[in-house]
């Protein structure tokens, strides 16, 4: 399930602003192994002209919602709470 570590990464590059928790869905093949549908429902802030203080995520990053203000600390925070389910 890389894909559900990568997301969170793609959407904060992509400035994701509708990308939450609703929009993960997961595949489960009759014979098959779980795996995590292709995302979905993907919006960017980059398209409206909106305010840097209005520029928040669905989700957070470590905590943070603010687009502007995630920083190196929250995506250490973001990674320790993904530790130990490397099983995914």
């Amino acid at each position: 399930m890389t894909l559900f570590f990568e997301a969170p990464i793609f959407n904060y590059i992509n400035a994701g602003s509708d990308a939450h928790a609703k929009n993960y869905a997961i595949l489960e093949p009759v014979n098959g192994t779980l795996q995590l549908a292709p995302l979905y429902d993907i919006a960017s802030l980059f398209a409206y002209d909106t305010q840097r203080k209005d520029r928040k995520l669905a989700m957070s990053i470590g905590g943070e919602y603010h687009w502007e203000r995630i920083d190196l600390h929250h995506w250490q925070r973001f990674a320790d709470s993904c530790a130990g389910h490397s099983d995914w």
